[in-house]
């Protein structure tokens, strides 16, 4: 008897799986602290790094340098941990979005700036889309569509040509000091109306065909977007004002209370989510557009759980990112694939958003300026990529290249960002005055 509880409490500690999964995590951890400080000193945020551990990590550079120490520590079969990990980390990162979204017209501060902001972000994404989708159909044998998937690719390839990653450009923005400047406020309210599109549109995507016939699936499509803006502009001021009434009253130890809650609702809203045929993460956004900013209580919730998805959780998930690519992605026309495919994510995004800006009433210098902002596309395409390789609407090549292409994309931008914007250039105004000028 005795004996058989010593092997069962030492079972946890003997197994390949645990041992295998703080392996992971310290090599995840350390290449991730590697590639921050890398990307940093060639002028570009530290999430582009971050990024790019996944691919060093995963078959296309470590499996070809050392194919037996990458299969070692990062087998299939060890990857159950990591993966959990991964979801979480996606949760909560999801939540953190929509903790940023907010209305347009209090993202640029100026009121007048609401039509600009709102003309240049739908522009910004239709232009795009629809390039995307037509690419679709015009490359159809050479981009490798799974069957059955041709009219959800179409959609699929035309979003992916379309996101912007909001918190990558937040960041980009707060290390250039450029928060505060009008190019700065119009893009961050540019990029926070496209995020909004962005995961309606991954809705609509990542739904199976057959359920997106129904009329039911359709409704709840429909209501998601009204119910993120119901939680921008009517919860999340009620909720705002509670925090201020107990701000007064609360202990400090009552934030790690508020935090549990919190997190609990953000997977309870995961639940109800996927339970209504929708995917998960758009019930952790749901939950992030209520959450209220500025009073202590809420920011210390937002920075704790940051710096935990930011530098532990998330990682894993890019990794899981990275191992999914293949190594064979260019063979054969891959290479002129990735180059079409990159031009077309390029100049849509570019000029769709200066077309957009034109029309909200800025010239056509500050349109192209708001074009290469937008064109980041970080972590939102990551995680569009990923979760549509799940879903069967990609292949593991396609994957490949437009992880490829999100990253290069991505780094456009940081040049752009470090090498390329004077400060005085984001010092001018943007709407009506500025057309003439």
């Amino acid at each position: 008897m005795n004996s058989g509880n010593r092997r069962l409490s030492a079972r946890p500690f003997n197994t390949p799986g645990m041992s295998m999964i703080e392996m992971q995590l310290l090599v995840i951890v350390c290449a991730t602290i590697l590639a921050g400080v890398g990307a940093r000193a060639i002028g570009q945020p530290v999430v582009a790094g971050e990024m790019a551990v996944g691919i060093l990590l995963g078959p296309a550079v470590l499996g070809s340098i050392a194919p037996s120490l990458q299969q070692h520590i990062f087998s299939v079969d060890a990857l159950g941990g990591l993966q959990a990990i991964a979801e979480v980390g996606l949760m909560v990162f999801m939540f953190l979005v929509g903790t940023e979204l907010t209305e347009p017209a209090s993202v640029s501060g100026r009121k007048g700036d609401t039509r600009l902001i709102l003309w240049t972000s739908t522009v910004s994404v239709m232009i795009p889309l629809l390039v995307g989708a037509a690419c679709s159909w015009l490359m159809s044998r050479e981009m490798d569509i799974p069957a059955g998937q041709e009219v959800r690719f179409a959609l699929f390839l035309g979003t992916a040509m379309a996101v912007t990653a909001f918190p990558v450009l937040a960041r980009m923005l707060a290390d250039h000091a450029m928060l505060a400047t009008p190019v700065g406020r119009v893009a961050i309210g540019v990029a926070a109306v496209i995020d909004l599109y962005a995961w309606i549109l991954f809705a609509v995507c990542t739904t199976p065909v057959q359920t997106l016939a129904s009329a039911v699936t359709v409704a709840k499509l429909l209501v998601a977007p009204l119910a993120c803006a119901a939680a921008i502009w009517v919860a999340r001021p009620r909720i705002a004002a509670w925090f201020a009434r107990s701000e007064r009253s609360r202990q400090p130890g009552e934030i790690p209370w508020l935090m549990l809650i919190v997190i609990a609702t953000i997977f309870a809203a995961a639940v109800l989510s996927r339970s209504a045929g929708l995917h998960p993460i758009l019930g952790a956004f749901a939950v992030g557009c209520c959450f209220p900013a500025g009073t202590a209580a809420s920011e210390k919730i937002k920075r704790d759980l940051g710096s935990i998805a930011g530098r532990v959780l998330m990682p894993c998930y890019f990794v899981l990112g990275g191992l999914s690519m293949t190594r064979d992605a260019f063979a054969g026309a891959g290479f002129d694939l990735f180059c079409l495919l990159l031009a077309v994510a390029v100049l849509s995004k570019v000029f769709g958003t200066a077309a957009g800006a034109r029309m909200g009433g800025a010239t056509w210098r500050t349109g192209l300026i708001l074009g290469m902002l937008m064109n980041t596309r970080g972590l939102v395409e990551l995680i569009l990529l990923k979760e549509g390789l799940s879903a069967g609407v990609i292949t593991p090549r396609l994957y490949t290249l437009m992880l490829l292409v999100a990253l290069v994309t991505t780094g456009m931008t940081g040049a752009f960002n470090t090498f390329f914007i004077s400060r005085r250039l984001f010092s001018q105004p943007l709407t009506c005055g500025e057309v003439n000028g």
